[in-house]
């Protein structure tokens, strides 16, 4: 008597699908693991070990106000520039980390941007790119549901780390804490 061979045919394609969807979230748990370390880290970093420039680059944190027509909405757009490198910076990540006190004025589930998602490692300097800018827009609550004065004192708060590896190869971190960042009049206008 003869075996069909489709049963052991299907039980392997149920085995290389499970493989294959492990690694897939084994992946998506690995950049999960290293945001969370990020912000993490931001969160437990001393007052006075956070630096307001760096010796190494240029750092600077800016936002914005956008509407967005297709879904009649305004999105806050904020930025971190990472430019000017003093040395070749490889495999570069930049964590931005809004206030607390942001997530009563977003309609978002999360405060940190982040390019530790890069499908591929970032190089800034001689060999890489010029810099980097690593960004997110934040769906605003509708103005009339916005106090603005609460939302002036803590919009312009932002933490953020930069990690990389130097030439000599050792990783490198650094943290910010910015309180006054470059505001576009878009922003103004939106509060007005």
């Amino acid at each position: 008597m003869r075996r069909s061979k489709l049963v052991p045919l299907g039980l392997e394609l149920i085995a290389i699908l499970c493989i294959i969807s492990a690694l897939a979230l084994a992946g998506c748990n690995r950049d999960q693991r290293r945001i969370d370390e990020d912000i993490k880290a931001i969160r437990s970093c001393y007052e006075d070990a956070f630096l307001t420039g760096s010796e190494h680059y240029d750092a600077s944190p800016a936002v914005k106000v956008v509407f967005n027509e297709e879904v009649s909405c305004y999105y806050l757009h904020y930025s971190i520039t990472i430019d000017n490198p003093k040395e070749q910076m490889r495999d570069v990540t930049a964590t931005g980390l809004l206030n607390d006190e942001m997530i009563d004025f977003l309609r978002a589930p999360s405060l940190f941007f982040t390019s530790v998602l890069a499908e591929t490692p970032i190089d800034v300097g001689n060999d890489g790119a010029p810099g980097l800018v690593v960004s997110r827009s934040f769906i605003l609550m509708p103005r009339s549901e916005i106090d603005s004065n609460g939302f002036r004192e803590v919009f312009q708060e932002v933490r953020a780390r930069v990690t990389w590896v130097d030439e000599l190869g050792n990783r490198r971190s650094e943290y910010f804490h910015w309180t006054a960042i470059d505001v576009d009049d878009s922003v103004w206008g939106y509060l007005e």
